[in-house]
C-alpha cells in the first residue's frame, strides 16, 4: 500500500503503555502500522510536523519515526516533562522542554535539545518551585524565557510583554501560569485569556515617569527643582497620602529615584487636570490599542473635569486609572524613543513605522536620565541592572481592588524599562499579579525578571553594550 502523509489522514490512538498510529486509507477502512510500547505510562504525545512523533512517558522523553514507529533517540534523563515547544533558532531546529522532578514543589529545569540527534545545546540551573513559560520570538530569531520562583510559585501570575520600539512590533508575550494544549481536561477560560492585552490593573509608581514629563513640558518644574516630602505624608481633605520611607528634601529627579507619593502628589497639584489627562490620552491610556487581537483593553482614564484635588494627587502615581500591560509598554516608547510614538503591531513591518511627537526630545531625555537613576545603586530597582548595559525603567508597587475598595494585603507589582538607555531597542514591560514570594514591591519581584527577559534579548538579537562589564551592585 503506498502511503501518503496528508494531514487530514493521521488518526493516533493513546493508552496506558501503548500508541497506535492508525492510517486511515478510506472512509470505510484503516490499517495499523505499528505499535510503540514504552515502559510507562504514556502521559503524551504529539506529532511535531509530518515527519516526527515527539513521545513523554514517566521513564523519559522519546522521538519517534512515525512511519516505523522506532526510536529516533530517547532521552531516560528528562522525566515528567511539563511543557515543550519545537523552535527554529537562528536556523536551527531546537526542542525545549520544561522537566520537573518531583512537581512544582521540587526543581525544574529549561533543556534546549537539538531535535534531530537529542543531544542538549544548552539547559538552565534547577530552579526550585519554578514554572516555565515559553517565549517564541519568530521575527526576531530568539526564544526568551520566563520563570516564576518560589515555593509559592504556581500562585503567581506574572505576565510580561516586549516591544521593538524602533518598529513597535510586539517580540514577545508570557502569561503565566500557562497550559497544555494537549490537556484540556481542567483547562479554564481564566488560562486561555491573554492578561497582558485583556486585562486592566492599576500602574502605581510606573505612571510616575508621565506626571515629571507633563511638569516638564509646561515648565512647571525642572529635574533639580525641589519638592519637600517631610514627613512623608500628605493629607488632602479626609485622605493622606504616605511615602514607604520618608525622604525630606527631594529633587524632581529624585521623586523619581526614589518613588516619593507626596513628591509626585505636589508636582501633579501644580498641574492643571487638562495637561495630565491630554498626556494620558496622546500615550494611548484609555485608548484601544488596535493590534487587531480580539479582546483588547482600552483601560479607563475618567475626563479630567471631573477630577478632584485628592483624585489628581493620586492619578500622578497611578492610583484611580487602569492600564494593559501592553498599552502601558507601549507609553514608555515616549521617553526611549526621544518624546514620540509609533503603532504597535503583532506582525512583522517591513516599511519604518510614521512617528507621533508627543512630547520634547528634551523632555523625553531628562525623563530617561531620572529612569536610569531609578535602577542604580540608590534606587527601588537595582535588581533590574544588567551587566554591560545601562538600563531605564520605574517600579510600580499598587494594592489590588477587590469589591469596590482596595485590598489591604493583596498586591499588583510591576517594573516597565528598556535598554541600552544610551540608544534603547527593547521595552520590556513585566507584572506580577499578587506575588507570594519574595515580597511584594516591584523592584523585589518584577525588576529581576525584567533583567533576565531584556538581558537574553540584547545578547541574542546583538546589541552591543554600552556600559562596562563589571558586577552589578544589588542589595541583600
Amino acid at each position: 500500500m503506498n502511503m501518503k502523509w496528508i494531514r487530514r489522514s493521521v488518526v493516533t490512538f493513546v493508552t496506558a503503555v501503548t500508541i497506535m498510529l492508525t492510517w486511515q486509507v478510506s472512509a470505510q477502512a484503516a490499517s495499523t502500522l505499528w505499535t510503540y510500547k514504552s515502559g510507562n505510562e504514556v502521559k503524551w504525545h504529539q506529532l511535531t510536523d509530518l515527519s516526527t512523533l515527539l513521545v513523554g512517558t514517566d521513564d523519559g522523553l522519546a522521538l519517534l519515526d512515525p512511519e516505523k514507529g522506532t526510536e529516533v533517540w530517547k532521552r531516560s534523563d528528562l522525566k515528567k516533562v511539563s511543557q515543550y515547544q519545537v523552535e527554529e533558532v537562528k536556523g536551527t531546529p531546537l526542542l525545549l522542554v520544561s522537566a520537573n522532578e518531583g512537581g512544582f514543589s521540587n526543581k525544574t529545569k529549561l533543556v534546549a535539545l537539538d531535535i534531530t540527534t537529542g543531544e542538549t545545546i544548552w539547559e538552565t540551573e534547577k530552579l526550585k518551585g519554578a514554572t516555565v513559560g515559553f517565549l517564541p520570538v519568530y521575527q526576531k530569531n530568539m526564544v526568551i524565557v520566563l520563570t516564576s520562583k518560589g515555593a509559592s510559585a504556581s500562585k503567581d501570575k506574572p505576565d510580561m510583554i516586549a516591544l521593538d520600539i524602533t518598529t513597535g512590533e510586539v517580540v514577545a508575550l508570557a502569561n503565566l501560569p500557562t497550559y497544555n494544549p494537549n490537556n484540556r481536561a481542567r483547562l479554564s477560560s481564566a488560562q486561555l485569556r491573554n492578561r497582558a492585552i485583556t486585562d486592566t490593573f492599576e500602574p502605581g509608581s510606573t505612571l510616575k515617569p508621565f506626571t515629571i514629563a507633563v511638569a516638564l513640558e509646561t515648565g512647571r518644574v525642572t529635574p533639580q527643582t525641589t519638592i519637600q516630602t517631610a514627613p512623608g505624608s500628605l493629607t488632602i481633605g479626609s485622605a493622606t497620602i504616605r511615602d514607604a520611607h520618608a525622604e525630606g528634601l527631594l529633587t524632581v529627579e529624585q521623586v523619581i529615584q526614589k518613588s516619593s507619593n507626596v513628591g509626585a502628589a505636589k508636582i501633579a497639584l501644580s498641574l492643571t487636570p487638562e495637561s495630565m489627562w491630554n498626556l494620558f490620552q496622546s500615550v494611548g491610556f484609555g485608548s484601544v490599542p488596535r493590534l487587531g487581537f480580539p479582546g483588547e483593553a482600552n483601560g479607563r482614564v475618567r475626563p479630567h473635569k471631573g477630577w478632584r484635588p485628592i483624585e489628581q494627587a493620586t492619578m500622578s502615581y497611578g492610583h484611580g486609572i487602569s492600564v494593559s500591560l501592553i498599552q502601558l509598554a507601549h507609553a514608555y516608547g515616549v521617553f526611549a524613543r526621544d518624546g514620540d510614538i509609533v503603532p504597535l503591531s503583532i506582525t512583522r513591518i517591513d516599511a519604518p513605522p510614521t512617528p507621533r511627537v508627543v512630547i520634547s526630545a528634551e523632555t523625553a531625555r531628562s525623563v530617561r536620565h531620572m529612569l536610569e537613576l531609578a535602577v542604580r545603586p540608590g534606587g527601588t530597582a537595582p535588581r533590574a541592572q544588567i551587566m554591560g548595559y545601562r538600563v531605564a525603567g520605574k517600579t510600580g508597587t499598587a494594592h489590588k481592588q477587590e469589591n469596590g475598595s482596595y485590598a489591604p494585603n493583596k498586591y499588583v507589582s510591576s517594573f516597565v524599562g528598556f535598554a541600552p538607555a544610551s540608544n534603547p531597542r527593547f521595552v520590556v514591560a513585566v507584572m506580577i499579579d499578587e506575588p507570594s514570594t519574595g515580597g511584594y514591591y516591584g523592584g523585589a519581584v518584577a525588576a529581576p525578571v525584567f533583567a533576565r527577559v531584556m538581558a537574553g534579548a540584547l545578547r541574542l538579537t546583538g546589541v552591543p553594550p554600552d556600559a562596562p562589564m563589571k558586577p552589578i551592585e544589588v542589595p541583600p
